[in-house]
């Protein structure tokens, strides 16, 4: 409860002194936390990298039944290889930055009348005032290899190359530990 209203989640942070909910966060008077201290514990950070995805993928399966775990961001990984780009260029030359998001609707629908049931991701990456607009796409590799509706330059860091995710986990646990129990 704060200031009369149930919160739902909430986290507390020692060195801040506040609590933290969905409704923003509050100072805490020092004695107050200071009752919380010696009953919180303090989690254990571990990275872990990997071999190939499908290791990967089964240790993030595996973890989440382990009674140690508490928390691990989603990897990119998990659903997609890695990534790459391309140049788009503009009909109109888009010469308005404010107006460049309109491209990305038509660009997404030709990719999946195109490619139909390919598991992609696309985003926009910036662009130049010369009328290109830069994307990116998360995917697998056998989408990366048969990719052909825009020109890609294979060799260029931003303009084509593949990237795989790099398969690294950070994750958190009650115990100091980096194999799941």
């Amino acid at each position: 409860m704060h200031n009369g209203l149930s919160v739902k989640d909430y986290a507390i942070n020692l060195d801040c002194h506040e609590i933290v909910t969905e409704s923003g966060s509050f100072i805490i008077a020092d004695k107050l936390l200071d009752t919380f201290r010696p009953k919180l514990k303090k989690l254990h950070r571990s990275r872990k990298g990997f071999d190939s995805i499908d290791s990967a993928r089964n240790y993030w399966l595996t973890i989440h039944s382990d009674k140690n775990f508490v928390y691990a961001d989603t990897p990119n990984w998990l659903k997609y290889e890695g990534l790459f780009g391309f140049v788009y260029k503009c009909p109109d030359k888009c010469e308005d930055f404010t107006k460049r998001d309109k491209y990305t609707e038509p660009v997404k629908l030709l990719m999946a009348q195109t490619y139909p049931g390919s598991e992609i991701e696309l985003r926009q990456n910036g662009g130049t005032s010369n009328g290109e607009i830069y994307f990116e796409i998360q995917s697998s590799r056998a989408f990366y290899d048969k990719f052909d509706l825009y020109k890609l330059d294979r060799e260029s860091y931003f303009h084509g190359k593949w990237k795989p995710h790099p398969l690294n986990l950070y994750s958190y646990w009650k115990t100091p530990q980096g194999q799941p129990k």
